[in-house]
């Protein structure tokens, strides 16, 4: 199974990336997962997503990450961190942004009052 991030900032999300850019400034996203059963159908999903205006696209496969860029080219992110929290803090936040420069929440607060957060890096 693929998982192809996609952002959506004019609807709310229950799931954040939140990323750094070389200057420094933190971007923060509404991210939707479309998953896709087999390659070819994740290649169009990503073909589709660079088209449309995206500067690079993301996608899980098992516990790795792919961030392709508009180029082509690839970056593979092999190691897997993931958190649970009950709160979450701005400072605790930062420093995961500063260590790996990248991070998805994901908000189960409705269900069982927790936050999932996932890292990937090398």
């Amino acid at each position: 199974m693929y998982k192809l991030f996609t952002v959506d900032n004019k609807k709310r999300s229950k799931i954040r990336g939140f990323w750094v850019d070389d200057k420094g400034k933190v971007y923060i996203d509404n991210i939707y997962i479309k998953q896709y059963s087999n390659r070819q159908g994740l290649n169009k999903g990503i073909k589709r997503l660079i088209t449309s205006g995206e500067v690079c696209s993301f996608h899980k496969e098992g516990n790795r990450s792919i961030i392709t860029d508009n180029k082509g080219i690839k970056s593979i992110l092999n190691n897997r961190q993931v958190l649970k929290r009950s709160k979450l803090s701005i400072k605790e936040i930062k420093g995961l942004l500063s260590k790996y420069k990248g991070l998805t929440i994901y908000n189960y607060k409705g269900t069982k009052g927790f936050y999932f957060i996932e890292v990937f890096y090398n």
